[in-house]
């Protein structure tokens, strides 16, 4: 009787782990939904890969998530395999004089790479760069050519991310000076700016801009001490966030 009890127990309790273990692999998967578009440069339909789900598990210094499982990054974007135009949905308009000078871009970026198989990162070096074009924010263009730099990390391309990277800096800088953010996002954006200048071996800079956040959150300034110290020491390697009290 106390076997048959005992074994009742260990398979309930391998049922438990076992469902528990489904759970958190379902938790932590990203999940992807065919989608169809029309391109919004051309006019071209194609089918693509949609985002339908996925979990982060946290934030580096640079503010980019840590996503469970599967990379959701190649589906945040969608590229045209026919212009090559890329976008987030494909649902933007065009005045005549944007369309010619995107057609335009696209023409001579295509000259100097392959197209056919472009890397992660250029598509969001397209997204970017097509954004601006278009006239669309700079705080949306730096950060599109900040996930071009996280990207072009993943792929092992310095050069490309360094790059990126100076491209970001320059437009944050640009958002802060002409005061285009809200007042709640000045610590978090003047911080950012600095990070990148440590990131791109710019210490004295990034020493300068960290110097000038004011944290209202312990979290931030935990993170501005970390990270200043760093710079300090000439370190540009990829951060963490500190934990703090």
């Amino acid at each position: 009787m106390l076997k048959k009890r005992l074994g009742k127990r260990s398979l309930f309790s391998g049922c438990l782990f076992l469902a528990i273990c489904c759970w958190a692999s379902l938790a932590m998967a990203t999940t992807l939904n065919p989608g169809d578009f029309t391109c919004a440069l051309c006019g071209q339909k194609f089918s693509d890969q949609i985002l339908g789900s996925c979990s982060t598990g946290g934030r580096d210094s640079e503010f980019r998530s840590r996503y469970l499982g599967m990379s959701p990054w190649p589906y945040f974007v969608h590229t045209c395999p026919h212009c090559h135009f890329t976008n987030n949905s494909h649902k933007a308009n065009f005045s005549e004089p944007e369309k010619k000078n995107i057609q335009k871009y696209l023409k001579e970026y295509c000259r100097k790479h392959n197209c056919s198989q472009l890397d992660l990162s250029q598509k969001y070096e397209i997204l970017a760069h097509t954004q601006e074009l278009r006239g669309v924010p700079p705080l949306k263009v730096a950060d599109a050519y900040l996930k071009a730099a996280w990207m072009a990390d993943d792929e092992k391309n310095r050069i490309a991310a360094q790059r990126f990277r100076q491209q970001a800096i320059r437009r944050f800088a640009r958002v802060l000076e002409g005061r285009e953010v809200k007042e709640d996002l000045l610590p978090n954006l003047t911080y950012l700016v600095g990070e990148l200048h440590r990131r791109t071996g710019n210490f004295t800079e990034a020493l300068q801009w960290f110097a000038r956040v004011q944290a209202p959150q312990p979290w931030l300034a935990a993170l501005v001490k970390q990270q200043r110290e760093l710079a300090a020491q000439h370190n540009a390697d990829r951060a963490g966030m500190p934990s703090h009290d």
